[in-house]
């Protein structure tokens, strides 16, 4: 997928990496998205957290997954542990994901 995004999308830096070891300095993006990926990793703490690290301070994350496996509690808990403040959590009406956006603090 990566190659074939390479050819329609001349000029856009594209990474392969695994989300759980983002090949990233610390404070790195301004944004850092999680469109329903989530619920496809063995520990979405760590996850969050690995986010929250390439996220600078006052950045902020966003997290979609499935709300069958996960709650919006769950989610505020990874943001928590990952010293994000959550901004808002909840579910998405009309739809089957949780929401999270959180701002990285320090």
């Amino acid at each position: 997928m990566l190659k074939e995004a390479k050819k329609r999308f001349s000029g856009v830096f594209l990474v392969l990496g695994d989300a759980d070891y983002l090949p990233f300095p610390e404070e790195t993006f301004d944004g850092v998205f999680s469109l329903t990926l989530i619920q496809n990793m063995p520990d979405p703490k760590r996850t969050v957290r690995e986010m929250a690290r390439v996220a600078r301070t006052g950045g902020k994350v966003i997290v979609t997954g499935l709300a069958k496996k996960y709650s919006p509690r769950k989610v505020q808990e990874w943001f928590e542990s990952a010293n994000l403040k959550p901004i808002k959590v909840g579910k998405i009406s009309n739809c089957e994901d949780v929401l999270g956006v959180g701002r990285r603090e320090e």
